[in-house]
């Protein structure tokens, strides 16, 4: 206890002896920010603190001696810093007016690390580093250094930094962020053009321009890989290449740009060109991953380079101008393995299934559907006259013909056939070419299938594609179908597909594989990049007559064919070498003695930069509304719609008023199914409001009079979404009916809801309406049935 007591004392006569000391340094310095050190009795390392309280603005301090402490004698000024380090890290505390004293010298010593790095990228104007040391040390909690954050960050965004760091990705070479040292150049110089006289900066451009500004000869030689080489997935091993030049300048680097013929693509599946940039080391090697069957259309040509002429055009507003030129001898070459087949899948195919078989046509306006005796089939259309295929393979004298590489897959029970290898029955086609059979029986099972193909001329060109089986078992059996498409756009067998989506769903381009069903859309679309107003296959998956599939995948065209039902879908594989996609009807019960039919659509349209209504069935008024703007602005928008008829009923998902935002850089497009409901000739209107302007469409509907006779039903399609309100109509002569519209599965039977209509008078009729509540655990199909209580 002596011994505690003893040392509390000493402690006492100590803290006694400090605080003597402090005051007589205060007396000594009575103008000054006097600061002290964590540890009293023994020297303090000050260095980092030192730097950065002078650093600050007037801080002027010194580091002074007194027995056996040291400390730091200030000017007033940097008592604002001692309190935002204080604001920061507790590590420093005030203890009197005029005196600071270190409360954790370690802790203090980082913050100081960390400021004098501010400091040195506030003076080298680095303020992208300046602000992440800012945001990482929590600096922000100082009002000052929020001051300096606000300041920072306004500098970041001004024209005359973005043209800086533009210019120093130029100056690196680094053409991979060439576009977007572009466009900031250009933005910087659109918001103030008086920075090409900035004498700092046309130093720099000059310099740069200095650099690049050359005559340059070079010679090239490629080595093709050796291996099978296919048309849709090119070599497997890359094309090696070497480059030899006079006039290359030290510090510079060069791009060599590669072209090929429209079918050649490289790495990008979308874009036949290849850059290369080359530095100390003029060896190279790029892939070639599909080409053309025909040997001079497969021509790669070469190109030496640096900026781009945009790039360079822009430069040279700053008063320079460059002055290069470089030659590639030879400047093309032709590829001298040809492929012999589309891919491996089909050389394999090609060596183990194709035969000659009698061939029908069933043609449509300009579409049209090729059908082998087996049930095998491919579809072609004309685009402005000129024969196009829409699936691969098509007889049409143009590309591949005759491929045959789409199939059916038929489901009985547990056991999986493919159509064309079944036991065929008969195959024909009617008088008029506009529709066709072939019917197949599988004898173990006593069930006949069939396949029709039938060409529809309404409002526009389609063909329907119906898959039918009847039991003639005396035992209940299920049966499915899946349909495998090699899918083809005009010069396009790697072909992107879209689904345009329906309400609340946003416009994709997908270049790899995807499983869907027809809730996420109403349609699906093939397209050509090349041509981008063509749709060249439009699948309409719910309508009149329709039966949507379960499922839809968009696949690698070998993935879908090796198999003859489950597809395992990779989302992270492309499928632009060679798509194909793949629809599904789970297999679905039918009786002794009766028959089951799917059926689905395609059609080749042409799509417009505007609002359009296609009107699919008179008779029903069932028809798709396409919303298409072309938007494409570098921030989000919002477009709206409202959707009105002068007589009658529009059934819409969604209702009638539809609202979507559009994110940046995106173009707008949507398919809507819609039912129209009217005593007689009516016309649609539809107002789209973008950016505070109203633009207005109107759409007779005027062919035949619509739901005329007493009784008519209509709804939305024959698919059901969950958590969705289904839209239902009936027509009569009375007002006084007491019905209601339920809504049962097709598959179970199941009442899935039910709404009592309610009528209203159009004319000398009454149409009933009313929304059906759909379950939040069904998606499938389903029928509606007026029923009166």
């Amino acid at each position: 206890m002596k011994f505690n007591i003893g040392l509390i004392l000493l402690f006492i006569l100590f803290s006694m002896n400090c605080s003597s000391l402090q005051k007589a340094i205060q007396k000594k310095y009575p103008d000054s920010i006097l600061i002290f050190g964590e540890s009293v009795d023994s020297k303090n390392d000050y260095s980092s603190l030192l730097n950065s309280l002078n650093s600050w603005e007037n801080g002027n301090c010194k580091e002074e001696s007194e027995s056996q402490s040291n400390y730091l004698v200030c000017e007033k000024p940097v008592e604002e810093f001692l309190k935002s380090i204080s604001d920061i890290s507790k590590s420093i505390e005030k203890k009197d007016e005029k005196l600071w004293k270190v409360e954790n010298n370690k802790k203090i010593s980082t913050v100081s690390i960390e400021y004098n790095k501010l400091k040195s990228f506030e003076k080298e104007e680095k303020w992208k580093e300046a602000l992440k040391i800012i945001k990482s040390n929590s600096f922000s909690k100082s009002e000052k250094f929020r001051k300096m954050q606000s300041e920072f960050e306004e500098k970041l965004n001004s024209p005359e930094y973005m043209i800086s760091e533009a210019l120093s990705i130029l100056e690196n070479f680094q053409y991979e962020k060439e576009l977007l040292a572009l466009e900031d150049l250009k933005i910087s110089l659109s918001k103030k053009p008086d920075l090409t006289s900035n004498e700092k900066l046309k130093a720099r451009v000059l310099s740069l321009i200095e650099k690049i500004q050359s005559q340059i000869s070079c010679s090239i030689h490629i080595t093709e890989p050796s291996g099978p080489v296919y048309a849709n997935t090119g070599f497997d091993d890359l094309f090696s290449g070497s480059i030899r030049c006079n006039g290359l300048k030290e510090n510079t680097k060069y791009k060599l740009i590669i072209k090929g013929n429209k079918d050649i693509r490289f790495k990008n599946p979308l874009y036949a060109t290849e850059e290369i940039y080359l530095s100390e080391n003029l060896e190279f090697s790029f892939p070639v991953s599909s080409l053309n069957m025909t040997k001079t259309e497969n021509t790669l040509t070469f190109e030496l380079a640096t900026f781009s002429n945009d790039t360079l055009q822009t430069l040279e507003q700053f008063g320079s101008k460059s002055q290069f030129t470089a030659s590639v001898n030879p400047n093309a070459y032709e590829i001298q393995n040809v492929p012999a087949f589309f891919n491996s899948g089909y050389s394999d195919f090609f060596s183990r299934f194709f035969q000659e078989l009698p061939m029908l046509t069933v043609q449509g306006k300009e579409m049209e559907a090729k059908v082998l005796s087996n049930g095998q089939f491919s579809m072609g259309s004309k685009i402005n006259s000129t024969p196009v295929d829409t699936i691969f393979g098509h007889p049409n004298g143009v590309y591949a013909d005759g491929i045959w590489s789409s199939f059916i897959s038929v489901k009985v029970g547990e056991d999986i056939y493919k159509f064309h290898k079944l036991n065929i029955l008969k195959s024909e086609i009617s008088k008029d070419k506009k529709e066709s059979l072939v019917l197949a029986s599988i004898p173990e099972k006593n069930i006949e299938v069939y396949l029709k193909i039938k060409a529809i001329e309404s409002n526009y060109d389609s063909i329907q594609i119906s898959l039918g089986a009847k039991n003639l078992s005396g035992r209940n059996t299920s049966v499915g179908f899946r349909l495998l498409l090699d899918t083809w756009a005009g010069n396009n067998d790697g072909v992107p597909f879209t689904i345009p989506g329906a309400v609340g769903k946003e416009e994709y381009v997908y270049i790899k594989e995807l499983k869907f069903n027809p809730a996420t859309s109403p349609v699906w679309e093939t397209f050509d990049v090349n041509d981008s107003g063509t749709v060249y296959i439009r699948n309409n998956l719910i309508g009149m007559g329709l039966t949507p599939p379960e499922k839809i995948a968009f696949i690698n065209w070998w993935n879908g064919f090796s198999t003859d039902w489950e597809i395992e879908v990779n989302e992270d594989r492309y499928l632009t070498g060679d798509s194909a996609v793949a629809l599904w009807w789970e297999p679905r019960n039918i009786s002794s003695n009766q028959s089951m039919e799917v059926t689905t659509e395609f059609a080749n349209i042409q799509k417009f930069n505007k609002v359009s209504f296609d009107l699919v069935d008179e008779k029903s008024g069932f028809g798709y509304l396409v919303l298409q703007k072309k938007i494409n602005e570098n921030e989000a928008q919002e477009i709206e719609y409202e959707i009105s008829l002068d007589k009658g009923e529009a059934l819409i998902p969604g209702g009638k008023n539809l609202k979507f935002s559009i994110p940046a850089n995106m173009n707008f497009y949507r398919v809507l199914p819609v039912s129209i409901v009217s005593t007689g000739p009516t016309v649609l209107k539809v107002n789209e409001i973008y950016k505070n302007k109203k633009y207005s469409y109107s759409f007779d509907i005027s062919a035949i009079p619509l739901l005329e006779t007493e009784g008519s039903g209509r709804t939305v399609a024959s698919l059901v979404w969950n958590d969705h309100k289904y839209p239902v109509s009936y027509i009569s002569k009375k007002g006084d009916l007491n019905i209601y519209g339920k809504l049962i599965s097709k598959s179970t039977g199941s009442l899935l809801g039910e709404v009592k209509l309610i009528p209203e008078k159009k004319g000398e009729s009454f149409i009933y309406k009313g929304e059906i509540q759909t379950p939040h655990d069904f998606q499938g199909n389903a029928d509606l049935f007026i029923v009166e209580k």
